[in-house]
C-alpha cells in the first residue's frame, strides 16, 4: 500500500457497488480502494471485504470492446507496420489482432521485460502490445508499441527440430 493512503466516509467516484460500507481506505492516488465494515466483537475492529482497482472495468471488456478502447501511438502503428503481413493499414492490423484474441493483463508476456511508461499490456496472438492508461480518456488504453511474442528457447528450438528432421511423406 502506498503512503498516500487515507481514510474517507466517500466512495470513490468510480465505485459503482452500493453495499453498505462504514468507510473506505483509498490508495494511490484514489486508484485503489478497499471497502471496510465494523465487525463488532471481533479481535480486529474492521474487515476489508476487498481490494479494488480503478481499471478493474477494463479487464472485464471482450476483445471486440477491448480494441474500440484502445489508441495508437505513433510509436506503435510504426512498429505495426513493420509486423503486418497483409498490406493492411497498421491501426485497422493492430485492431484486427485485439479484436481476434485480445487480452489484457497487468504483465508482459513471459520472457520479455516490463515496456517503459506500460501500466498494462495488451496480449492479441503473437503480439503484444504494451499500454499506458489515461483514465479520463473515452479510449483509455494508449498503446505504446507492438511487438511479436517470443516463444521460449525450448519450444522454438523444437519448432526448427520438428521442420528440420520432419518425417515428409510425398
Amino acid at each position: 500500500m502506498s503512503r498516500d493512503a487515507h481514510a474517507s466516509r466517500e466512495r470513490p467516484a468510480w465505485y459503482r457497488s452500493r453495499t453498505p460500507n462504514d468507510f473506505f481506505v483509498v490508495a494511490e492516488g484514489g486508484e485503489i480502494c478497499i471497502p471496510m465494515r465494523h465487525t463488532p466483537g471481533s479481535a480486529t475492529p474492521f474487515t476489508a471485504l476487498t481490494v479494488l482497482h480503478q481499471s478493474m472495468r477494463l479487464f472485464d471488456k471482450t476483445p471486440d470492446d477491448l480494441a474500440r478502447a484502445c489508441q495508437f501511438t505513433p510509436e506503435a502503428l510504426e512498429q505495426a507496420a513493420l509486423l503486418s503481413t497483409n498490406g493492411d493499414k497498421p491501426g485497422t492490423w493492430l485492431s484486427t489482432q485485439i479484436t481476434g484474441s485480445g487480452q489484457l493483463s497487468w504483465h508482459p508476456p513471459r520472457g520479455h521485460r516490463p515496456y517503459p511508461g506500460a501500466r498494462f499490456y495488451v496480449h492479441a496472438g503473437s503480439v503484444f502490445l504494451p499500454a499506458a492508461w489515461d483514465k479520463q480518456s473515452r479510449q483509455p488504453l494508449v498503446i505504446l508499441g507492438s511487438h511479436r511474442i517470443r516463444l521460449p528457447l525450448a519450444q522454438r528450438i523444437l519448432a526448427w527440430l520438428r521442420g528440420r528432421f520432419a518425417l515428409r511423406v510425398s
